[in-house]
């Protein structure tokens, strides 16, 4: 990892933990199943929420890094300033829509996010705007071919 401090985000080994106690639960109080299992759900959309918080925060972070690291920082701060609000918005808008059923979605969720880490990685390497641009709307993408946002209610 370079030196911009950009931490993996480690689902893996908060849900092994969580997977197991769930599993034991359900073990030592078998009526209470579906119960367990709502809350094994509610605790796999935490889970994933909090992984899309800390990437927003870190896509912050980035043009924070930006703006300090480019000479024309001001020009760089107004464009990143127009667009901020934008951005903030759809992470806002995708943590209160955010949709995960199962283990295989929160992983996939955790590696499209670890992707666009290593983006950006890149772009405060290079200081590239143009690329970090790109990598927002690379992770729109991707969120959106996950269907990672709540199903629509049908009557």
């Amino acid at each position: 990892m370079s030196d911009n401090n950009l931490p993996k985000i480690k689902i893996d080994a908060m849900y092994d933990d969580i997977d197991y106690s769930f599993q034991e639960s359900i073990k030592l109080n078998e009526d209470l199943r579906e119960v367990i299992e709502d809350v094994y759900k509610l605790a796999l959309l935490n889970m994933g929420k909090v992984a899309l918080s800390n990437f927003h925060l870190k896509y912050i972070e980035m043009f924070d890094k930006l703006v300090n690291k480019s000479e024309n920082n001001q020009e760089l701060y107004n464009l990143s300033s127009s667009l901020s609000s934008s951005i903030n918005s759809y992470f806002l808008n995708l943590n209160s829509n955010l949709y995960i059923k199962d283990k295989t979605e929160l992983i996939k969720l955790k590696n499209i996010l670890e992707v666009s880490l290593i983006l950006m990685e890149g772009v405060i390497e290079d200081n590239d705007v143009d690329l970090a641009y790109e990598s927002f709307f690379q992770i729109k993408r991707r969120i959106k071919k996950g269907n990672f946002y709540k199903k629509p209610i049908t009557s």
